[in-house]
Order: C-alpha cells, then sequence, then structure tokens
C-alpha cells in the first residue's frame, strides 16, 4: 500500500514516489502513457510536469483520464507576468479544471537572475497569493537550484507551501554545473544539514528531484546504458536508493524520472509499506478496532469510511513511556524531550487539521488521562 503525506501546510494528501516526466518527450506517446498509467494504478497520486517538457502536460492529462484517477499535477511558470498568466490558464484548460491543487514559479532562482519579477507587486508571488485568495489554486511550490543560504530564505518567506530541491546520497547530479558569477551553484550535499529541519518547522513540504542523480546512481530501464570506459562497481536498484531517501521524516516526496513500465513499478513500489501491497485486509475487518499510530492515518484508502477515536495524552507521559521502551530494547533516544515535543505538537497539529477535512472521517477526541481517572463518561461517548 501506498504511503502518503500531507503536502506542507496545505490539505494536499500526495504519494512518497511522485512522477518526474522531463524524460516521457524521448519515448514513444503510447509509452509514455502506459508508464502513467501503470504507477497512477499503484498509488502514485502527484506528477510534476512542465510546459516547456515539449507537451508531458497533455500527455499527462490524458493518462489521468484514461485511467480514472485522482491525480495531481505539480505545473509550473515563467516569463513575464502576461506570459506566467496564461501558462496557469493553459494548465487549467489541458486538465479540463478551473482551479488547480497546486502550481508554482520554475527555477525560481534563475528567474531573478534573469531579471523577472518574482517578488516585486505585479510579480508571481502576488499573481499566485491572488489566485489562492480567490480559490482557483489550493498551493504554491517553487523549484530551485540555489544554495541552502538562498532556499532558507525561501522556506522562511511565508509564500510556499513546497519547494522543490535537489537531493541523493552522491552529492551531486548529471546536470550539476557551476555557473558564472555572481551566480552561484547549488550544493546538495549540504541540503540535509541546513535546510531539512528547517523546512519542517516551518511546515513546509520538501519535494525532491534528481533522487537517482539523473541516472549516475542506477542504469535506466527506459533508454540504452551509458558506454563504460572502466569497470565499475555493480549499481544499486532504484527502489534500494528511493527507499534509503523516504527513512528520512522531513522529505515528503520524491520524484524520480519514470520513462518506462518497468521503471514506473518500480519506482512505485519504492514508496509502500513493504508489509502490504493492497489493502484487502481492510474488507476483512468492517466493525471492528484497530489500533493505528497518527502517522498513518494519511495513509488509509479513502474509498473506505472511518469512526477515529483519537486518544490524547499528556507529553511527558508518552516520552517516558517511549524511553522506557527503547531502554527495554537496548536502545536509546538521541533527540532531546523539548525538541521531540515540538516537532511532536507541530504533528498533532498537522493531524488535526487534516481530519477535519476528510468526509470519510469522524472522529472523537478523547482523554487518556481523564479515562483513567474517570472512564464512564468517556465510554459513553464511545457507546453513542
Amino acid at each position: 500500500m501506498m504511503q502518503y503525506r500531507l503536502l506542507g501546510r496545505s490539505n494536499l494528501r500526495v504519494s512518497r514516489v511522485g512522477f518526474g516526466t522531463c524524460q516521457l518527450r524521448l519515448v514513444t506517446e503510447q509509452q509514455a502513457i502506459d508508464t502513467l498509467k501503470k504507477g497512477f494504478e499503484l498509488g502514485v497520486n502527484v506528477v510534476h510536469a512542465a510546459p516547456d517538457y515539449e507537451g508531458t502536460v497533455e500527455l499527462v492529462a490524458r493518462s489521468i483520464e484514461e485511467s480514472g484517477n485522482d491525480v495531481i499535477v505539480m505545473s509550473q511558470g515563467y516569463g513575464d507576468l502576461a506570459h506566467f498568466e496564461w501558462l496557469f490558464e493553459t494548465t487549467c484548460r489541458t486538465l479540463k479544471k478551473r482551479s488547480l491543487e497546486i502550481f508554482g514559479i520554475a527555477c525560481i532562482d534563475d528567474r531573478e537572475h534573469l531579471g523577472e519579477n518574482v517578488w516585486d507587486p505585479g510579480g508571481m508571488v502576488e499573481f499566485l497569493l491572488k489566485k489562492k485568495q480567490d480559490g482557483r489554486l489550493a498551493a504554491v511550490f517553487c523549484t530551485t537550484h540555489g544554495t541552502p543560504e538562498y532556499i532558507k530564505k525561501l522556506i522562511t518567506s511565508g509564500v510556499f507551501d513546497a519547494i522543490m530541491v535537489s537531493y541523493n546520497p552522491l552529492g551531486f547530479h548529471l546536470l550539476s554545473y557551476y555557473p558564472e558569477p555572481p551566480k552561484t551553484p547549488e550544493n546538495i550535499s549540504s541540503h540535509k544539514q541546513e535546510i531539512f529541519s528547517l523546512a519542517a518547522r516551518h511546515d513546509v513540504a520538501l519535494m525532491i528531484m534528481k533522487p537517482l542523480a539523473g541516472g549516475l546512481l542506477c542504469d535506466s530501464k527506459a533508454f540504452p546504458p551509458h558506454a563504460d570506459f572502466c569497470p565499475r562497481p555493480r549499481k544499486l536498484g532504484a527502489r534500494d536508493i528511493l527507499r534509503s531517501m523516504l527513512l528520512n521524516d522531513e522529505i515528503c516526496c520524491v520524484f524520480p524520472g519514470t520513462a518506462s513500465v518497468e521503471e514506473a513499478e518500480e519506482n512505485a513500489l519504492s514508496g509502500m509499506w513493504v508489509a502490504a501491497k493492497d489493502d484487502s485486509w481492510l474488507k476483512d475487518i468492517a466493525g471492528k478496532v484497530v489500533k493505528i499510530v497518527s502517522p498513518l492515518l494519511y495513509n488509509l484508502p479513502l474509498t473506505y469510511k472511518y469512526k477515529i477515536i483519537f486518544i490524547k495524552r499528556h507529553m511527558e507521559e508518552i516520552f517516558a513511556s517511549q524511553n522506557k521502551m527503547l531502554e527495554r530494547s537496548g536502545r536509546e533516544s538521541h533527540i532531546e524531550d523539548s525538541v521531540m515535543g515540538e516537532k511532536f505538537e507541530a504533528h498533532l497539529k498537522k493531524v488535526h487539521r487534516w481530519i477535519e477535512k476528510q468526509k470519510n472521517i469522524d472522529c472523537l477526541y478523547v482523554s487518556y488521562n481523564e479515562i483513567i481517572q474517570n472512564p464512564l463518561p468517556t465510554v459513553s461517548l464511545v457507546g453513542m
């Protein structure tokens, strides 16, 4: 079963693995459509496309229509305001929607470097925030190849619900380059230390592009292999690499370039729980009670209705219980309770906000401590 996360401050529920579509222009139209539909079938519900990807937005729209799935298309704009607005409206027409789940600014640092109006009155940011205010846009994002210092400014600007940055275990990617001054190169090897926790604190979703380093970390299954000029060790598979990255809780989702059905299957499976590949078990527990930890609520399939009893407990008691459990298993916590408390409070606010928006969920909040002291009032509420 695919894992899902909330996209930053928005109420958009996105799969941990999305698809990058740039390479789809290099394969046949049918292969591109088959690739996307395979991903949708396996739970991928977010795709990054762009108007300069030569028709990929149209391919994505056609694939969504044929599959019948609900998929979030992340497209983006650039240029002067008239062109930026035209790209927004064109995306709406292509997807046959009046409003979009998300739209963004393409490589925002390049937009600034080229002198395009990003931040000033009448610019891209003002346009996007106005669309949110008018109800035609749910979330705003940008892509960037900027330095960690630059990305920090984007995170703390309060404008973006999500930011797409490059990151992978290699520390660079196929398109890494060193521009002429005053523009500075990206430094993706320091992203984890410098921007991941900051993004989490500001509730800005981190979306990762180039997770496979543009094909340097594993062989493509859509295109011929690169020529080797010397012996090389066996490369890891995409699933191993993507899963290791998704262990980082501060990463919302990864967007590997995907251009074949085989790649679609391998990449999508990277975002699935290892223990459960489908949700058929839910059919057998109707009317029964199942205990689940709150981070997993996002992964409940939307096709069922749920009644949730959300049990709250004093924070210090939670940490004491967790530390005792770690002690019994021979481990210890390396995070201070105060830091963990901040993260947990932020998580709870996000979960509560998400639950309120779900039409298929009825939730009753109860206090663990009150149940222990006087159970009858809570028992009567649960029995109603």
